[in-house]
């Protein structure tokens, strides 16, 4: 597959999602769910190596997609203040985005996968735990926190269909990026409440810029020693590659 299949499989995998998750009602409160393009390449990523793909891998890719939009519109609601008419919609629409994927699964009697998710959701949830009562320590602790919130559905989605090979350049991808992504939002005040506790517990940036340049050599390595096409890994490489160009200017200034 060339760069421009993979975004329109990438865009009617969107399409999908969104047709599974759609609710009058709560698109007028809360807007279109937000879609992490970063995990949806990587719950596809086998299909783009071209494994074997089934009707079955694909709804259960939907499903995974849709416990991470779940999640992400309960990390949205404010710690502080009473919680307003809006947010309280916005607590039913994580609820009904996890309500569905159960339900599409459980109509296909994929229980596996139902379990898969579960464990998703649970170990996901113990490391927001974590982060939001300070129990974490080192900077492996958070990195590998950060690491589950970020990667653990596309983690048990490999697992449940023997994708493992895949596991690890996923893993450590979608750490890269939302590490990236959260060194930029700092230089702007908008980091989010994970780094904002990692900051407090003495982390320092610094450090975390160092972890983003040994974590992206260790991806390109990964990638270039896999079993993947040589074309996706290309693309792959590229993936992670323009990011670090892209975060150049940002180290110097810091």
């Amino acid at each position: 597959m060339n760069e421009t299949s993979i975004q329109q499989a990438i865009d009617k995998f969107k399409q999908t999602i969104y047709s599974y998750i759609h609710h009058p009602s709560l698109l007028s409160y809360t807007g279109k769910p937000v879609l992490n393009e970063n995990q949806l390449f990587y719950l596809l990523l086998p299909f783009f190596n071209e494994e074997q793909w089934t009707e079955e891998h694909f709804e259960s890719a939907v499903t995974a997609a849709i416990v991470s939009t779940a999640l992400y519109e309960h990390e949205k609601i404010s710690e502080q203040g009473g919680i307003s008419i809006t947010q309280q919609v916005v607590v039913l629409a994580g609820d009904f985005y996890s309500g569905r994927y159960y339900e599409v699964l459980a109509h296909q009697g994929n229980f596996s996968m139902i379990r898969a998710l579960s464990e998703a959701i649970v170990k996901r949830c113990e490391q927001q735990i974590q982060v939001y009562e300070g129990q974490l320590t080192t900077c492996n602790e958070w990195l590998h926190a950060m690491m589950t919130v970020e990667s653990e559905h596309v983690t048990q989605f490999y697992n449940n269909y023997q994708f493992t090979q895949y596991r690890e350049i996923a893993e450590q991808s979608l750490l890269y990026l939302r590490l990236q992504s959260e060194l930029r939002a700092h230089e702007t005040n908008e980091a989010s409440l994970l780094l904002m506790r990692m900051l407090e517990q003495g982390i320092t940036i610094a450090a975390l810029e160092q972890q983003l340049q040994e974590l992206g050599n260790r991806i390109a390595t990964d990638i270039a020693s896999s079993s993947i096409r040589p074309m996706l890994k290309k693309l792959l490489a590229a993936r992670i590659e323009q990011n670090k160009v892209a975060l150049t200017p940002l180290m110097k200034e810091v």
